[in-house]
């Protein structure tokens, strides 16, 4: 290998590894927040950060990580910013997803929470918003 190409892998290693460790932070910070009610307000950037990343560039690494915020958020009875954020997002995700590999797997993982959640979800998961 050339310097040049030691390099380039190098810078490639290093974003994907803060990439990773930026994502691990998003969902660090929505599960504190459960907790600690004083986080929610840092909770919801974190929940715009994951969605804005899902709908911008659903093709990235971590992918599956971002889309576990996402069902998580919209397997609540409550529909809150949070939960029209995600729900917003997942529509544009289904509608823009060009090769079906993310809408796949988002409805996979939906699938199983409907299931495990005996379908006891926000009627707007289930029923399409209208064009």
């Amino acid at each position: 290998m050339t310097k040049e190409v030691k390099q380039l892998r190098a810078f490639e290693q290093s974003i994907l590894l803060n990439y990773k460790a930026f994502i691990s932070s998003l969902v660090t910070i929505i599960k504190s927040a459960q907790t600690n009610e004083t986080k929610k307000p840092l909770s919801d950037v974190a929940v715009t950060c994951a969605t804005s990343l899902l709908v911008a560039v659903p093709h990235f690494n971590f992918r599956t990580e971002l889309l576990k915020i996402v069902v998580a958020r919209v397997s609540r009875q409550t529909a809150d910013d949070a939960f029209i954020k995600c729900r917003s997002a997942l529509e544009t995700l289904f509608t823009e997803d060009e090769e079906g590999r993310a809408g796949l797997e988002a409805v996979s993982m939906i699938s199983k929470m409907l299931k495990t959640r005996h379908y006891q979800v926000h009627p707007s998961v289930l029923i399409p918003s209208p064009a």
